[in-house]
């Protein structure tokens, strides 16, 4: 079988063009009626997972940077999925972000981070967002991803506004 300078041409044009469209965003935040550490504390338990979160299923392992976790996803309406990715950045009560790869680099990489910012009145801001990257990205629908992370991110408020009624109440004398 004799490949011609053409198909050469062709076949990397349409990898070129899937390395440049093969880009896509997910991005999700809410506001929770509770200081910036409290919301760290509830999200940043992963051993308490399996009982409130319904899209992390599982997060195991040392969340520091450079280090491998093993995690379990289930997107709204799919079936878990299972991989090790590696963690970039932490930085306590502020920012965790992790990267995951599918095969190798450019195939379907996927750069996950969780931030959380003080808002006046006590309140914070839980932002969720993933960049993908790769060939495979174009033929991949995230929107059952975008559905898991609101998901989360709403039980995630649950939990902490739900604590935050429990705290008994202080008369003053």
């Amino acid at each position: 079988m004799k490949i011609t300078m053409r198909a050469v041409v062709l076949i990397l044009a349409a990898v070129v063009m899937l390395l440049i469209f093969g880009r896509k965003e997910i991005h999700t935040d809410i506001v929770i009626d509770a200081p910036v550490e409290a919301v760290w504390r509830d999200f940043g338990d992963f051993s308490s997972y399996p009982e409130w979160n319904p899209f992390i299923l599982r997060l195991t392992g040392e969340a520091a940077e450079g280090k491998r976790i093993s995690v379990s996803i289930k997107p709204s309406g799919g079936k878990p999925m299972d991989f090790d990715p590696v963690i970039l950045s932490k930085r306590e009560n502020r920012l965790l972000s992790w990267e995951g790869r599918l095969l190798a680099p450019g195939i379907f990489t996927g750069t996950h981070t969780f931030r959380v910012e003080p808002l006046a009145g006590d309140k914070t801001r839980f932002i969720q967002e993933e960049s993908f990257t790769g060939i495979l990205v174009p033929f991949v629908d995230l929107g059952p991803s975008e559905e898991g992370f609101k998901l989360m991110n709403a039980e995630l408020k649950k939990r902490v506004e739900g604590k935050k009624e429990k705290r008994p109440v202080r008369l003053l004398p």
